[in-house]
């Protein structure tokens, strides 16, 4: 018997790699945040960008 959560988990990483295209897209993202090839903004800043659109 597993807990709710680890089940949930177990659903989750099914579904993120059952599609290659995303499953790239996450580890390309993971890369970058492990290299250190990110940008940071505010909570302000975002709004601001946001209310620009």
């Amino acid at each position: 018997m597993i807990s709710l959560d680890i089940y949930n988990n177990i659903l989750e990483n099914l579904f993120i790699r059952s599609n290659d295209n995303n499953y790239r897209h996450i580890l390309k993202g993971i890369n970058q945040l492990e290299t250190g090839q990110v940008a940071t903004s505010s909570l302000d800043e975002i709004e601001k960008l946001l209310q620009e659109e």
